[in-house]
């Protein structure tokens, strides 16, 4: 069918016929309205069963506000409240705190401060994420100097033993050297006189 001003269109009566400018006009605007009622059903369903997967949360929330923007161009708005339903049920586990939160606002928060509200959450979340994996480089990197350090036994050293023996050395020399000078003194005699008896 040709779409200059005068072309051929079906008739049920005559095989086909001469069509005048506003015959197809009319059959071109069907099949516009026939495509957008199909673009419409199509992008409705996007908006419905789109989910965040891998994405952040900025690339999440503007790929929903792309499809909106679509519907509007072609004349169908999406309610505020709906933008922000879609954008809860998208998101996975891992935020379901913060959408259980945003559910329970009365009354409930714009697409834009939801867009904020995740985007405190996913900040959060992340930095969390860093702190623990700090920690446990931290713990790991320690094991084995703690594993090392409770191998080896302690040596410790008792000063008290040392004073007791220098004790009993220096002022009795033991049980049976008496004195005072029984200690140092009485060993240098001996020494001297390596024959003498005791």
């Amino acid at each position: 069918m040709k779409l200059n001003g005068i072309g051929l269109i079906p008739s049920s009566s005559h095989g086909f016929m001469k069509a005048t400018a506003y015959q197809v006009w009319n059959t071109i605007e069907k099949v516009f309205r026939d495509n957008k009622e199909s673009k419409i059903i199509q992008l409705d369903n996007d908006i419905r069963h789109v989910s965040i997967g891998d994405s952040s949360i900025v690339d999440y929330c503007n790929q929903i506000k792309s499809i909106a923007n679509q519907l509007d161009n072609i004349g169908v708005t999406v309610p505020e409240n709906n933008l922000v339903a879609y954008t809860l049920n998208g998101l996975s586990p891992k935020f379901q705190y913060i959408k259980t939160t945003i559910r329970h606002k009365d009354p409930l928060p714009t697409f834009w401060d939801t867009q904020f509200m995740l985007l405190l959450e996913e900040s959060t979340m992340a930095q969390d994420q860093n702190r623990e994996r700090n920690s446990t480089h931290v713990d790991h990197a320690s094991s084995p100097s703690v594993l090392a350090t409770e191998d080896v036994a302690p040596t410790v050293s008792h000063p008290s033993n040392r004073n007791n023996n220098n004790f009993r050395g220096g002022r009795g020399g033991g049980r049976h050297n008496r004195g005072r000078g029984g200690g140092r003194f009485g060993g240098r005699r001996n020494q001297q006189n390596p024959h003498m008896r005791p």
